[in-house]
């Protein structure tokens, strides 16, 4: 028996498995999403596919997958304006787990006709309909995944309907891996207690520069009070012009692959009111961070303070080793590397600069 698309149910059965195989395999690996995507645009009879989170308290979608079909100008739009003024997210966001949304439920012919969303984003693309299954809802977000028709394809049916309902339960446990993958990878303890070992003040921080998370040696930092303040939560500098370069740095975070990056941008100094040697700031993206688990967790950055006075990476014993530097040829190399001046390191030693 054929159905409405024109498939026996036989082969929608088949293909409904292949589906779920992509699926899971989506869940490990971000890359197969937008093919993914596709796959269950073609189970449903549409042009297209995505997957959105939905920040709740900006009334907005945060995170998109879209499937391959879409090109990266359209992409590119509806992050930019468009997701902000769609009423299918706007619809969404009040719905529960499981609710299974499309345009007839909440928007007649009439008002499809006067929306902005719909005459300047959808029409153009021929993107007029949808169905959209709900995946996600927390205090927080919301997530959904929707299939959207052209013109052509009309509303969905009671068998597309029948599959979205069917894909859902798995589209869930996808989502849930993928939260529980991007936590673990972002917030992995090992690497933070290893770095709080280290003795180096280290903070995560989200695009705007929010703290997240600091180790004790940044707590210790912070409780100097010498050009490193985080009132309420936001790390900011005494010296102004390190306050730009923070900001600067933050925002090239953001540039997407092929795009020009400085990274002298993510190395600057910050003068401490002290007048104790600069500190020196080293900004840097996540390790294997994906925009997933930025928008799951909000961090973007990993930063580190690095006091010269007290902070040495060169080994002395390792130098002499590596070289053949006696004990005080040593000393001096780690100094040096420590940013000191060599007035003062004769000064501390109490020695010439002509035998430094």
């Amino acid at each position: 028996m054929e159905s409405d698309n024109g498939k026996t149910g036989l082969n929608t059965e088949t293909e409904f498995l292949n589906v779920l195989d992509r699926i899971y395999a989506a869940a490990l690996d971000e890359d197969l999403w937008p093919g993914t995507l596709d796959s269950i645009a073609n189970l449903l009879g549409a042009v297209s596919a995505t997957a959105e989170l939905i920040d709740l308290k900006k009334g907005r979608p945060i995170y998109v997958d879209f499937g391959e079909r879409l090109s990266a100008e359209i992409q590119n739009s509806y992050q930019a304006h468009f997701g902000d003024v769609n009423p299918r997210v706007a619809d969404g966001m009040g719905q529960p787990v499981g609710a299974i949304r499309y345009d007839y439920a909440f928007l007649s012919e009439a008002d499809i006709g006067l929306n902005e969303f719909y005459a300047d984003f959808v029409g153009p693309q021929d993107l007029k309909y949808f169905v959209s299954g709900h995946i996600l809802g927390s205090a927080s977000h919301a997530g959904l995944f929707a299939a959207q028709r052209s013109s052509s394809q009309g509303h969905v049916g009671e068998e597309e309907i029948g599959l979205v309902r069917r894909l859902i339960p798995h589209m869930r446990q996808a989502f849930d891996m993928r939260i529980r993958l991007a936590k673990t990878g972002r917030h992995n303890q090992g690497f933070l207690h290893g770095l709080a070992d280290l003795g180096e003040p280290t903070f995560l921080v989200d695009h705007s520069g929010r703290v997240l998370y600091e180790n004790q040696a940044a707590a210790d930092l912070l409780s100097t009070n010498d050009g490193v303040t985080a009132a309420a939560r936001r790390l900011d500098f005494a010296d102004r012009t390190a306050s730009a370069r923070f900001a600067g740095a933050l925002e090239s975070l953001g540039r997407r692959d092929g795009q020009e990056i400085d990274m002298e941008s993510r190395n600057f100094t910050a003068r401490r009111p002290s007048g104790e040697r600069p500190y020196i700031i080293s900004v840097r993206a996540l390790p294997a961070a994906d925009a997933f688990a930025e928008a799951i967790l909000g961090a973007a950055a990993i930063l580190f303070i690095r006091d010269p006075a007290h902070f040495a990476m060169l080994d002395t014993d390792l130098l002499r080793q590596s070289y053949g530097l006696t004990e005080a040829e040593s000393d001096l190399a780690l100094a040096l590397d420590s940013g000191a001046a060599l007035p003062t390191i004769a000064e501390r030693r109490g020695v010439s600069i002509t035998t430094i």
